[in-house]
Order: C-alpha cells, then sequence, then structure tokens
C-alpha cells in the first residue's frame, strides 16, 4: 500500500483507522505525511549514492540468546555491569547532564547509576521531577514521598517542575511545526517544561527511564504458558497463584495467562478474543474517510495491525515482537514538535542494544518471581536502590494533576473545536461532532487509582485538537 506522493486529501492515508484500531503507520514506519519524503525506522541505516538509496537494518532483536545464571548475585553483577554500561555511555558531555526522576523504578535506577558513576569523576547529576501545581498539592497523588528518598544525596541537583499554568493545549502551531506525522503525547507541556529547566542549568542532554517496559521492567507476557510447555509445573502453579485473586488459581486467569497465548491466531479471531488490550484506542477519525481512503484494504489492514498484538506461549518472542512494534512507533522517542527540545537531547539507557539483549537472554525466574513482576530490574538494583522503591508496586502519572490542567484549559479547547467545526476545516477527516461531545464530560481521576486512564481528556479531545492543527498546517 502506497502513502506517499498522494494528494492533500489523503495525506492522512497512512495514519488513519478504522474504530478500535491502532495506526496503520505500524505496518509501514519509513512512511510519512509528506510527499516522497520517508523515515528512517530505528536500528536502521540509509545509503545514499548517485541518487539511488538503499535501506539496511543494523540491529534486529534476537530471542534464541540465552544467559544461564547459576544464583541470584550471578545475575545481579551481570545485570549491573551491562546497565552501568548503557548509562556511562549516555554521560559524555561537555555540559551537565539531566535525568527525569518520577519515583518510579525505571527511572530511578537511572539516577542512582548515573550519581555514582558520576560521583567518581566529581561531576553532579541534575535531577528533574514532575510535582504538581502549588494550588493543586494535597489533592492528588503524586510520588514526592519516593522523589524525597533522593534528597540529601551530595551530587544531586535536584529540581522540581511546576509548570504552572501549563496544560494539554498549550503552544498548539509550534507543536506541529516539526513532526511529520501527528503523534504528540498530551503531556507534551510537561517535556517542555523539563527542557526548558534543563536548559536554565546548562544540561544538553536528558536521561529518561522510557524504555524500560521493553528491557529490564518487562511485563513478562507469555510465561505462564511458557512454563506449562516446559513441564515447570510448581513454578507455573506458584505464578497462577500470583497472578489471581487470593492468591487462588482460578479459570479466568488460566484462561487469560495460559490459554490464550497457545491459541494461534486464526482461531482467537473467530472466538474475538485475538485482541490482547481488551478494547484499543478509538481514534475520533471520520470512519467514512478511512474507507475513502483505504478502500478495500481497510480490513485487511485492521487484521495485520491485530496481529501485531498477539500473544505467544514464549516470553521472549513477545519481547521480540514488543521491541519490534515500538521501532515502529510513531514519535521513535525523537519528542518531535516539543517546544524548545532543539538543543536538548533525550537519551534511553534502556533502549541501548545491550540491555535489550542482556534483558532478552535472562531466563523468566529473573525476571518473575513469586508475584513480583520487574524482578530483573529489582534484583539487579538491590543494593543500589531505597528499599521503598524496589519493593513497591504502585504508580503515579507524570503529570499528577493533568486532570486539573485540563479543566482549566477547556473553554479555549472548545472554543478552537467550535471554529473548526463551524469553518468546516478538517471535518471531513475529524468527528469534531464526537468531540465536542467528549469535551463536555468531567475527567474520571480517583486519588486511590491515579493511573486509571481517562479516554476523552487523555486521548479523544487533544489527539482531535492537535490533528487539526497538523491538517491546517498545510493551508498555504
Amino acid at each position: 500500500m502506497a502513502v506517499v506522493g498522494r494528494t492533500q486529501d489523503q495525506l492522512l492515508g497512512s495514519v488513519v483507522t478504522t474504530a478500535r484500531a491502532v495506526l496503520s503507520v505500524y505496518l509501514e514506519p519509513e512512511s510519512t505525511c509528506f510527499e516522497n519524503i520517508w523515515r528512517v525506522p530505528a536500528a536502521s541505516i540509509l545509503s545514499v549514492c548517485r541518487g539511488r538509496k538503499t535501506g539496511s537494518e543494523y540491529w534486529t532483536p534476537d530471542a534464541t540468546g540465552r544467559l544461564r545464571f547459576k544464583s541470584d548475585e550471578e545475575c545481579r553483577e551481570a545485570f549491573q555491569d551491562v546497565f552501568f554500561k548503557a548509562v556511562k555511555a549516555r554521560l559524555r558531555s561537555a555540559f551537565p547532564v539531566g535525568s527525569l526522576l518520577s519515583g518510579g523504578l525505571d527511572s530511578s535506577a537511572i539516577v542512582g547509576a548515573a550519581s555514582r558513576i558520576l560521583a567518581e569523576e566529581d561531576r553532579s547529576l541534575v535531577t528533574l521531577s514532575s510535582v504538581p501545581m502549588p494550588s493543586a498539592q494535597g489533592r492528588v497523588t503524586d510520588e514526592h514521598e519516593y522523589i524525597d528518598l533522593f534528597r540529601g544525596a551530595e551530587n544531586l541537583r535536584m529540581l522540581d517542575v511546576f509548570a504552572p499554568g501549563r496544560g494539554p493545549f498549550d503552544d498548539l502551531e509550534n507543536l506541529v511545526k516539526s513532526a511529520s506525522l501527528c503523534s504528540y503525547s498530551y503531556q507534551h507541556f510537561l517535556y517542555t517544561a523539563f527542557v526548558r529547566a534543563a536548559r536554565d542549568n546548562r544540561a544538553r542532554v536528558i536521561l529518561d527511564g522510557d524504555g524500560g517496559e521493553l528491557s529490564a521492567s518487562c511485563d513478562i507476557r507469555g510465561y505462564p504458558a511458557e512454563l506449562l510447555l516446559a513441564g515447570r509445573w510448581k513454578t507455573l502453579v506458584i505464578a497462577l497463584k500470583n497472578l489471581g485473586a487470593n492468591r487462588a488459581v482460578d479459570l479466568a486467569v488460566i484462561k487469560r495467562h495460559v490459554l490464550r497465548p497457545l491459541l494461534p491466531y486464526p482461531v482467537l479471531r473467530k472466538l474475538n478474543r485475538h485482541n490482547r488490550f481488551g478494547t484499543l484506542i478509538d481514534y475520533p477519525i471520520q470512519p467514512a474517510y478511512v474507507q475513502d481512503v483505504l478502500g478495500q484494504d481497510a480490513d485487511r489492514i485492521m487484521d495485520r495491525i491485530l496481529q501485531l498484538a498477539s500473544e505467544y506461549p514464549d516470553h521472549r518472542r513477545n519481547m521480540v515482537e514488543d521491541i519490534l512494534l515500538e521501532r515502529r512507533d510513531l514519535r521513535q522517542r525523537s519528542h518531535a514538535g516539543f517546544v524548545d527540545y532543539q538543543d536538548t537531547q533525550f537519551s534511553y539507557p534502556f533502549l541501548d542494544k545491550r540491555v535489550l539483549e542482556f534483558s532478552l537472554a535472562v531466563d523468566g525466574r529473573f525476571k518473575y518471581r513469586n508475584g513480583s513482576r520487574r524482578h530483573l530490574l529489582r534484583l539487579g538494583m538491590d543494593g543500589l536502590l531505597p528499599q521503598e522503591i524496589l519493593s513497591r508496586s504502585s504508580k503515579a502519572p507524570l503529570s499528577p494533576d493533568y486532570h486539573l490542567r485540563y479543566q482549566s484549559a477547556k473553554k479555549r479547547a472548545r472554543s478552537l473545536l467550535r471554529d473548526f467545526s463551524a469553518e468546516g476545516k478538517c471535518s471531513k477527516i475529524v468527528d469534531l461532532r464526537r468531540v465536542l461531545q467528549a469535551i463536555e464530560t468531567t475527567p474520571q481521576y480517583r486519588a486511590q487509582y491515579p493511573m486509571q486512564a481517562d479516554q476523552d481528556s487523555q486521548f479523544t479531545v487533544p489527539y482531535a485538537l492537535y490533528l487539526c492543527y497538523f491538517l491546517t498546517s498545510f493551508e498555504s
């Protein structure tokens, strides 16, 4: 399916979706919305010689590697060696280095490693932590108690980033200027604040814990089914008990974690159990436009996308598929469009190929144990991080007061969407009627479940408005 060189009416042919489907760009990672302009996918090389271009991959994840450790201590030492090398490689800078610190396990591991490496060089690390606006403190669940565990460290310069008055509808004109696709985070305003805080402290590199879920923090899908096939019955029963309610093996757990990975995709499709996400994100795109652009290809593309989300009775294969899917990610972690990001580089130690390869090769018993997910990172950082962080299972959002920021900015967003609707702009592509209904809902937020997603405020409304600005940026 060609997606470049089309008319302006078709410029979103590579990214629009049918309802309940993810972006078709995952099937064509090189495509953009610009004629005769392509992207270079991650881990790829583009060569141009005498007007001819060729592309090749210089690395791809491999599920066949094996690391066999006899003990936890042996695994811990090996992990620390690889992880510290990955972090150290990203600290080479003539300027101070910054690191995001949310209080979660991934960002804390990076800060813990980076601070020790820099201490040996008599250098300091600038940490950047998102905290609620003063008006929201005490009203939302945040990470301050875990962030505060690092305070007092000699070579940490800890900065709290409040981003007062900022929200998801800021800088919309600037947001769309430098992106090849409409693929922005609803928390882009927070990354803008991080970059500005880093710049004010002369830091040009920001370490980010994003990507941990693909390596040392992976949630090893398919592992119980893998244990069944390997005949590791005792370990399987323990795993199923920890996955079930009240530490009991129930039928729902067996269906979800054992039977589903064992069934081939055609069977799951027939049973309508092929979607491991339950309900895929519903994009606010006009179904008629999708059909107009994709035609008879629409169902085939949707089916191929759902196959990308298949789960296998092999946790390493699932890890490989997740890494490959992430390679196709729209943003590819470039933070494209974030205001003022141009002079700052985000760097991801967990996406270092050494860390990815190590995490793939380690046996599942080091990744999941006695109900403890993300066990490889907990084990690897044991003794290097506070126990409160190593043992935590909770999490708060990166922007803990997002729902309040969204509410305060809704009036402006509503006005902008009504203007787009009245002028007829984007109506052929964006379902503005549905979006205007969504903006009238109040964000669902419960302090005891702060990570619970809210479709309307976190996706439907922001994405639709970003898309409208993206589309109208092509006007002459």
